[in-house]
């Protein structure tokens, strides 16, 4: 957990350099002219400094992440709920494996027709921000249990079960 706290600390305090480092290197102006306004500071920078081979580098990791990162969240999201869910609350745990296949199917479609609409939704906005959105409310569910496995060596199951769900 301290790894990743680190980790995290260091690649945000990393994206506030780059912001940074864009609009000295590139001027604010010609990042708010761009298309994308603020969003495309990284990408400028990159095609500041190193021309079109870094742009297209840089591009091509962004593309990457996104592709991992949504395809990631889809399959948990859709397993989760056909496991959890569907087997274990509909199903009553009398689901046949066929079936809570073809329900996590349904709900990957489902899960990625409602992200769909969410990125319409969001079309515009800061990167910054939205991702920033994303943190507070994962935050809001995790910070208590975080703190209190970190800190409390007899935090257990149930409080993780009653952290999350009541905070």
């Amino acid at each position: 957990m301290v790894w990743a706290t680190w980790t995290m600390s260091i690649f945000y305090l990393a994206t506030l350099i780059v912001g940074f480092g864009a609009a000295a290197l590139v001027g604010t102006d010609a990042i708010l002219a761009a298309p994308g306004g603020q969003n495309s500071a990284a990408p400028l920078l990159a095609l500041h400094i190193g021309g079109t081979v870094l742009l297209a580098v840089v591009a091509a990791v962004a593309f990457a992440t996104i592709l991992a990162v949504v395809a990631g969240l889809t399959l948990a999201a859709s397993a989760s709920f056909a496991h959890d869910v569907y087997a274990n609350i509909i199903a009553r745990g009398r689901a046949r494996p066929g079936a809570e296949i073809r329900v996590a199917r349904i709900s990957a479609v489902v899960f990625g027709l409602l992200s769909i609409a969410g990125g319409i939704l969001a079309n515009g906005q800061n990167v910054a921000f939205l991702v920033a959105l994303a943190f507070a409310f994962a935050a809001s569910a995790n910070l208590s249990t975080i703190l209190y496995t970190l800190f409390w060596k007899r935090f257990n199951t149930s409080g993780t079960l009653w952290g999350t769900t009541v905070d």
